[in-house]
């Protein structure tokens, strides 16, 4: 290609004046007090020298003062989860990082924030074109990285969004495909962003080519959501079997815990009933039960058997007083004794 092919091609992304509206103004006043006075001056200076570095269209076109992170149909979402709930959002290939102040303007804790970009050149012409170098700095909200380096991604703590505006466009579609493997691996929730497709020059009669370079990015962006659909259905069902799992688990714990619940409070009950037996009904030593001679309404001896749940050694039942004109065949001077199962006489 030709120098003069290239500018004629190059001079199509590039407009000459910023395209400062009431929004624009009052962000800048706003988050780094520059007056609107002072703007133009000021975004033409960092503007030209970006696009001196790198002639993407996203600079010649004053596309970084669209802030695009906050026209994504989740931003609201990002937002409320990063304020509230504690998530965390990532934008790569941040270029300017325009994305990230939304954020912090919006209210995102500066700790729920980060930015990776290949080149530290557009992170320093963020930090001028913002104004707030110190503040990044310290926080160290913007860190050097390249998507394709695997040991520099094995560093990154995933986040629950991850955004990358103005990104995948910049890869042909077999690349694409491992870009977004790669951005898959920094995300637990969602990816958003935006694709754009290369202008032609406003003197571009042809609109017939432009439809079918365009008819060619909507199959190549269809075929690449095949393809990551079909990876996203295996890592879910893969997700989904774990959480079954788990919740058969937790289940069968739980279960587990019930019972050892209910024998703890059978052996109470149980050392209850015990206690009460040893309380009221002392016996005489043995486990098993004596025939006791007992006496009826009628001052006769009579017989009854129990049984003995339990007798303390120390404890000894006396014998029952003797019956009025009844004789014993006990020997007074026994060290031993016994009582007899049925009356005894002499007749």
């Amino acid at each position: 290609m030709s120098t003069n092919e290239f500018d004629e091609n190059t001079i199509s992304f590039y407009i000459n004046e910023p395209p400062i509206n009431q929004d624009i103004e009052i962000f800048f006043a706003n988050y780094a007090s520059i007056s609107p006075s002072a703007l133009r001056d000021h975004l033409v200076s960092v503007r030209e020298a970006a696009w001196q570095r790198h002639n993407y269209s996203h600079l010649g076109r004053w596309r970084f003062l669209d802030f695009s992170i906050k026209q994504n149909p989740i931003y609201e979402e990002i937002l409320k989860q990063c304020k509230s709930k504690g998530a965390t959002v990532i934008d790569f290939g941040c270029c300017l990082g325009q994305d990230i102040r939304q954020l912090i303007y919006d209210g995102v804790p500066l700790d729920r924030i980060r930015g990776y970009e290949l080149d530290p050149f557009f992170i320093e012409q963020g930090y001028e074109l913002f104004r707030d170098g110190e503040l990044m700095k310290a926080n160290k909200i913007f860190t050097m990285g390249d998507i394709f380096d695997d040991q520099f991604l094995k560093t990154i703590e995933a986040a629950d969004y991850l955004y990358a505006g103005s990104f995948l466009h910049l890869f042909d579609a077999e690349t694409q495909k491992d870009v977004c493997r790669r951005l898959s691996r920094l995300a637990k929730r969602a990816i958003a962003g935006r694709q754009t497709l290369l202008k032609y020059r406003e003197s571009q009669a042809d609109t017939e080519v432009l439809y079918q370079h365009l008819t060619q990015l909507q199959e190549r962006n269809a075929h690449l959501q095949d393809s990551l659909s079909a990876e996203t259905r295996i890592k879910l069902d893969l997700f989904s079997a774990l959480g079954e799992v788990k919740r058969q688990l937790e289940i069968a714990n739980n279960a587990i815990r019930e019972k050892e619940r209910e024998l703890i409070a059978a052996l109470h009950s149980q050392h209850q009933v015990n206690n009460c037996l040893f309380n009221g009904h002392p016996q005489t030593s043995g486990h098993s039960s004596p025939t006791n001679q007992l006496i009826d309404t009628n001052n006769n001896p009579t017989t009854s058997s129990s049984s003995v749940f339990y007798s303390p050694p120390t404890t000894i039942t006396p014998p029952p007083l003797p019956l009025q004109n009844a004789t014993s065949n006990l020997d007074p001077n026994a060290q031993d004794f016994c009582l007899p199962t049925h009356s005894t006489n002499n007749n």
